[in-house]
């Protein structure tokens, strides 16, 4: 599972690796790692993602988590402020999760 928390959560082997593959549709992309702490299987990332869409470059600080099992990631969950990503989109883009 992929969930760019507050859009729909990408389930499955396939599909989140398609979308990744894919940039999530970003022209490109930079994440900066800032911070990274490890609890039993989860693996916790302060980041700020860098990255191209529509011919803006947007940057959006997050949180994010991997649940690490058998040494491969079952769920990747990033957090970030909806409103601020929106704001960042160029006007003609529609709003990620229909809201």
């Amino acid at each position: 599972v992929y969930h760019n928390v507050p859009v729909e959560p990408i389930c499955g082997r396939e599909a989140v690796r398609s979308y990744l593959a894919g940039k999530g549709g970003f022209e490109w992309v930079d994440w900066k790692l800032l911070a990274l702490a490890v609890s039993g299987n989860k693996v916790l990332t302060e980041r700020v993602d860098d990255f191209g869409i529509g011919g803006r470059d947007i940057s959006l600080p997050l949180m994010g988590i991997f649940e690490i099992d058998s040494g491969l990631i079952r769920a990747w969950r990033d957090y970030f402020d909806l409103d601020s990503y929106r704001r960042q989109l160029p006007a003609t883009m529609p709003p990620p999760g229909g809201r």
